[in-house]
Parts: structure tokens; C-alpha cells; sequence
């Protein structure tokens, strides 16, 4: 052995310069088995050094010989060459030179065709050749999907050894010298051109995935699937840096709404100039495309690895339907100050920035009027028509949930991707087989904490849960506001009488604050509380006649929309919903406005219970100035008493239960004072509450 690898390493030059690989690899094979029986022999320590050389100029030689064999298709001579370099042990020689000659040279060319059109009608507008590039991608996917068919039956012939690795080391390689550029031109301002090139993309790169996997015969290849898997994902890397901002995008993508942008402007110009029918017609009109909006997000997601950005999708949905809420808020606000109405503190920094609460009181004091309209009714109306666009908000925003409720369980292909991940912290995630290698999949391999977090996620998509708990508190923030603004504009007219009634005269009138007898008369009400009281009890009148022209103006809507949908029959209708069409989608030359719309989800107007709430309003901000009286003659609070019986009686009659407080106040005004501290100390006054007390103080009776 020694004697014959002396030989050897003295012949290796001579054996280079032959340039014969056959008789290089054969020498090489020799000499290997040589130093592994006599290497430790001192005067073979140079032969590794020898070995190493021939390995080199081997490989030199052959890689020009596996180049031409692969390029003709030889099969033959490409084997053959594959044993010399396996033999050098350069098999990576193979890998590389198989890679660069029959996939990356041949789609590079395929790849660069497009950079060579677009040269030719080269464009500055980005989106346009961005959209174009849409349009060419699934050429270029179909490309490399043929190409995997392809090689995978070639390499099974030429390279069978090798062959369950070689193709997906090959589609890495072009997947990586790609990619870049694959970023600039999938770059766009618009996130549905985007989602559009990346499902184009996924199809194609998904097709050639499974190739991989399966022959057309049906045949398994012997590729594993985790090895395709991560391929498929690599070739569709270019998109995670843009799908790690989905939900800014999204976000941006939603509120991108000319017609949503046009109806707050509306609502904010009709608010400034105190326009409640208007404003309720904007405010309407921001929610009116909820529905289509919430219909291309769920479209966008889906096309977006199946909905791997579901989360990302609705945490935008959500914050852009609290924005298109929330200038109907604002409206609101601006309206208030508008009529000189006190504005409570805004529910969020952004609202109150947009229109900041601005107290009106010095002004409802002074005697301006709440409404500013001549006629009750008008103002009735007005208000009315805010709550019916607040219910159509609130009815929008609440069927939106429940139709991505449905969306959310519909989720069947993602949840099969996401069952790749397990409970662990492991990050080898395996394909079960072929069919578990989806772009669906390759987005969980991208992003596997996100996929724990989304399958948690749709396990909890039951009809419990809530998919825009924002907006959803939102609405109810609105309905909560449209309500207290009607409200308030119904009772404005008694507000308005009662404006200053704790500053009158008439409390502080000379008379028995020291005790005695006090002049014999009887106390009538003051003009300002029969106005306000005899104004309530017109205004049940005036709500009927309301309801009755609402009812009527219902009516004209539904007629409307019936004689739309006649005409749109047969006629093809472009659906609007991911869950199907909704009556507020009605297509056709006659749709209903935003406006006419509410009336199908405004609640009905019940004049009693209106009349009731209104009453209790009144009587409150009665009560709410009496307590702020700081002293009482004895003639005052015998004024005080007969004010406050009257309209509790008013109120009584227009409401279930008679105000207590204000019946208090009535009783303990009317007590005379000698009487008041055994008053104060019996079981009726316990009854009364801190009434008792703030009427001794006023009286100045020490009890």
C-alpha cells in the first residue's frame, strides 16, 4: 500500500496534465484508499496537499463536460460526470452547475423579458407598471411551474440519487437572485394591485410546488414535502416585507374613500351651520359603504395567503369604521355648539381635537334658543332624523360583525395551513403530505408566531366573540348621543324657560324668614314654568304628527326601493358583500340615497315614550337649578312650592312614575317653617332624602 501510493503521489502532475477526468478520478479513488491505510506514514505527509490539487483540477475539467452533457439533455454523460465530481467529492459542483444550466439561465431569461418590454413602453406611472406587472407574473409562474415538472422527471433519470433535492435547490437559487427586483416591481400605492400580484404569484408558485411533490401520472417524486414547502416559501419572500405591514396599509387602503370623505365633509359644513337634517343625512352617508368596504378588505386578505393577515385585517376594519363613526360624532359636537347646547367631554384625544367641547351655557342663560327654529315640529323632525341615521349606523356596524362572524368560521382552508402549527415553540413545521403544501402554508412557515396566534384566534370565531369591539362601542357612543341631542332638542323649549331660574328675583323677597305669620295669599307658578309646562303637554300632539309623517316618508322608501329592484331585474348586478347582498345594497337607476336608507332601520317612534323621557329631562334640569338657589324667603319658598308641584304634576302626567325629587322639593317649601324641624325628623321626610336637608339650608332653618 505504501509502495503503490508513493507512486501515486509522485505521478499526480503528470496525471493532471492528461486532462483525462476518467483517469483523474480513478487516481483520486486510489490514492484516497490509500491514506486511509498508510497516511499516518511521515513521508505522506504531503500527500493530502496532492489530493487536493487533483481534486480541483478534476473539477475544472469536468464542470465544462456536466455543462454541455445538462445543456444537450445527455443523460448519459451527465451521470457520468456526476460520478467524477461525487468521486472528487465536489457533488455541490453538480447542485450549482445543474441549477445555473437547466432552471436559473432558462427563467432568468423568462424574467428578464419583462424588464426588456417594459424598456420599450417604459411608463412613469408606477401604478401602471405595476399593474402590469400583475398581469405578467402569472406567465412567469406558470414558467416555473413547467420548468418543476419538467426537471423533476429529468433529474429522476439523470440523477437519481440527487433527484429528490436538486430541483428545489435549482428554484431557491432563482427564487434568491430574483428577489430584489421582484420587490420593485410588485412595489404599489395600492394594496388591491398588490394583493392581485401576490395571489397571481401564489397560484403559479403553488402549482409548481406541488410539482415538485407529484408527478402529472400521479406518481410521488420523492422530494419532501417540508423541502418544497420551504421553496415555495422563499419564492414568496418578496411579499412579507409589505404583508408585515398589512394592517397600516389596510388601514390606509380603507380610508381611501372619496365618497366616505365627501359625506363627513357634508356632515361637518351642515354641523357648523346648525343643520340637523342634513347632518343626519351625512352621517347616514358615512356608513352607507361599510359593507363593500368590509367586502374588498375580506377580498384583499384572502388573496393575501389565504387570510394568513386575518387579525391585521379586522384591527384595520375596526379602526376605519371608528373613524368613519367617529366624524359622525363630530358632526354631532359641532351641531351642539352650533345651537348653543353645553357639549360633553369627547370619548376619545381624536374627537376632541376635531371639535372640542365648548360649554353654552352663558348663552342658553342669556335666553338664546336651543333650536333656533319657529316651529316645533321642524325641530322634531330634525331630531328624529339623527336617530334614524344613528339606527342605521348602529344596524350596519352590527350586521358587518355578524357577517364576519360567518367569514371568520368560513376559514377552513387557512385553519388546515395553521394545523401545521403546533402548541411548541418548534420551528420545523412539517407538511403532513403534497396537499398541505399551499402559499397558505408557506405564510405560516414565514410567520409562524402570527399562525399560533390566528389559529387561537379562529377557535375563539364563535358567535360570542366580536370582530370590531371598537367600533362597535363607537356606534353605541353615537346612539347614545343622537338620543341625548333629541332629547335635549325636544325639551329645548322648556330648557330655555328654565335657563337662570336659580339667579330669579323671587327667592329672596322680603317676608317671615324670622318666624310669625305670613301674609295670607296663595303662590301661583311663575309664567316661565307654566311656558315650559304647557309646552310639554303640546308636545305629544307634535310627536304624533311626526310619527305619522315619518311613517309616511317610510313608506316613499320602501316604494322606492321595490321600484329599484324592478328595474334592475335582469339586469347583472355586481355583488357589493362577502356575505351576500344586504336591502341597503340595492342596485339600479332609482337606489335609494344614504339618507332614504335609514328609514329602514330607524326603530319606531313611540310618541309615549318619548314624551316620558322628555318629561323626566325637563324635570331634571328644573331640579338641577333648584338645588343651586343658595337662600329662600319664606314667600320664596312658598313660590318655590307652588313652581315645583305644578310641574311635578306636569311631568306625572306625561310620565310612568311622578319625580320624586322634584314632589320633595314641592313638599318641603310648602311646610311651614315653625312646622319644619318635627317635619324633618318624621318617618314621611326619611323618605324625601337630602331634599330635607337642602331645603333647611335654603330656608336657613337649622334642623
Amino acid at each position: 500500500n505504501a509502495a503503490g501510493l508513493a507512486e501515486l503521489v509522485a505521478s499526480t502532475d503528470a496525471v493532471a496534465a492528461t486532462g483525462d477526468v476518467r483517469h483523474i478520478a480513478d487516481v483520486l479513488a486510489s490514492m484516497r484508499r490509500g491514506l486511509r491505510v498508510v497516511g499516518d506514514v511521515p513521508e505522506f505527509a504531503d500527500a493530502p496537499e496532492r489530493v487536493e490539487v487533483l481534486e480541483k483540477r478534476l473539477e475544472t475539467l469536468a464542470r465544462p463536460e456536466l455543462v454541455s452533457a445538462l445543456a444537450a439533455g445527455d443523460v448519459a454523460r451527465a451521470e457520468e460526470m456526476r460520478d467524477v465530481l461525487h468521486v472528487s467529492g465536489k457533488i455541490q459542483t453538480v447542485f450549482s452547475a445543474y441549477a445555473e444550466t437547466r432552471v436559473v439561465e432558462p427563467l432568468l431569461r423568462e424574467w428578464k423579458a419583462f424588464a426588456n418590454d417594459t424598456h420599450k413602453t417604459a411608463s412613469k406611472n408606477a401604478d401602471e407598471e405595476a399593474k402590469r406587472f400583475a398581469a405578467w407574473v402569472p406567465s412567469y409562474a406558470a414558467a416555473v411551474a413547467d420548468a418543476a415538472r419538467r426537471e423533476v422527471l429529468w433529474t429522476s433519470r439523470a440523477f437519481p440519487k440527487e433527484s429528490h433535492e436538486l430541483v428545489v435547490y435549482a428554484w431557491r437559487e432563482l427564487s434568491s437572485l430574483t428577489k430584489r427586483e421582484f420587490q420593485q416591481r410588485a412595489a404599489t400605492k395600492s394594496l388591491d394591485l398588490f394583493a392581485e400580484t401576490y395571489a397571481n404569484a401564489a397560484e403559479g408558485f403553488g402549482k409548481a410546488a406541488r410539482a415538485l411533490l407529484v408527478t402529472d401520472a400521479g406518481e410521488k417524486t420523492g422530494v419532501a414535502p417540508s423541502a418544497a414547502l420551504a421553496a415555495l416559501a422563499e419564492a414568496l419572500a418578496p411579499f412579507e416585507g409589505v404583508r408585515a405591514r398589512y394592517a397600516e396599509l389596510e388601514e390606509r387602503a380603507l380610508s381611501e374613500d372619496g365618497a366616505l370623505a365627501a359625506a363627513l365633509a357634508a356632515a361637518d359644513e351642515a354641523a357648523r351651520g346648525g343643520d340637523a337634517e342634513a347632518t343626519a343625512a351625512a352621517a347616514a352617508a358615512a356608513t352607507a359603504g361599510l359593507e363593500a368596504a368590509a367586502a374588498a378588505a375580506t377580498a384583499r386578505c384572502e388573496k393575501l395567503a389565504d387570510g394568513m393577515e386575518t387579525r391585521a385585517m379586522l384591527r384595520a376594519l375596526d379602526a376605519a369604521t371608528v373613524a368613519r363613526v367617529r366624524g359622525a360624532c363630530v358632526a354631532l359636537r359641532r351641531m351642539r355648539v352650533a345651537k348653543g347646547m353645553a357639549v360633553p367631554p369627547a370619548e376619545d384625544e381624536e374627537e376632541e381635537a376635531a371639535a372640542p367641547a365648548r360649554a353654552a351655557l352663558a348663552e342658553t342663560r342669556a335666553g338664546r334658543n336651543l333650536v333656533g327654529s319657529a316651529s316645533v315640529e321642524a325641530d322634531a323632525r330634525a331630531a328624529v332624523g339623527l336617530l334614524a341615521a344613528s339606527a342605521a349606523t348602529t344596524h350596519r356596524v352590527d350586521a358587518l360583525t355578524e357577517r364576519l362572524r360567518e367569514w371568520l368560521n368560513s376559514r377552513r382552508g387557512l385553519n388546515e395551513a395553521l394545523s401545521l402549527v403546533s402548541s411548541s415553540d418548534r420551528d420545523d413545521l412539517v407538511p403532513r403530505d403534497a396537499d398541505a403544501v399551499t402559499p397558505a402554508a408557506a405564510a405560516v412557515a414565514a410567520d409562524a408566531d402570527e399562525a399560533r396566534a390566528l389559529r387561537g384566534f379562529l377557535a375563539d370565531a364563535s358567535a360570542s366573540s366580536d370582530p370590531l369591539p371598537l367600533a362597535r362601542l363607537k356606534a353605541r357612543a353615537f346612539a347614545d348621543a343622537t338620543h341625548a341631542f333629541a332629547l335635549e332638542t325636544l325639551a329645548s323649549r322648556a330648557l330655555r324657560e328654565f335657563a337662570g331660574y336659580a339667579r330669579r328675583p323671587a327667592w329672596r323677597d322680603a317676608g317671615g324668614d324670622a318666624g310669625g305669620d305670613l301674609p295670607s295669599f296663595s303662590a301661583y307658578p311663575q309664567e316661565a314654568v307654566t311656558n315650559a309646562g304647557e309646552y310639554l303637554l303640546s308636545l305629544p300632539q307634535t310627536l304624533e304628527q311626526v310619527a305619522e309623517a315619518r311613517e309616511e316618508d317610510r313608506a316613499a322608501a320602501r316604494d322606492a326601493a321595490a321600484s329599484a329592484a324592478a328595474e334592475a331585474l335582469g339586469s347583472p348586478r355586481k355583488p357589493t358583500s362577502f356575505s351576500g347582498q344586504g336591502p341597503e345594497e340595492a342596485e339600479g337607476p332609482r337606489a335609494r340615497s344614504a339618507f332614504d336608507d335609514a328609514f329602514f332601520f330607524e326603530p319606531e317612534l313611540d310618541p309615549g315614550e318619548w314624551m316620558a323621557d322628555v318629561a323626566r329631562l325637563a324635570a331634571d334640569a328644573l331640579v338641577a337649578e333648584i338645588r343651586v338657589i343658595e337662600r329662600l324667603s319664606e314667600t320664596g319658598a312658598a313660590q318655590l312650592a307652588a313652581d315645583a308641584e305644578y310641574f311635578a304634576n306636569v311631568v306625572a302626567a306625561l310620565a310612568p312614575e311622578p319625580p320624586k325629587t322634584l314632589a320633595a322639593f314641592a313638599a318641603c317649601c310648602a311646610t311651614p317653617r315653625e312646622n319644619y324641624v318635627p317635619f324633618a325628623a318624621s318617618e314621611d321626610a326619611a323618605a324625601l332624602g337630602d331634599v330635607v336637608a337642602a331645603v333647611a339650608a335654603m330656608r336657613n332653618i337649622g334642623t
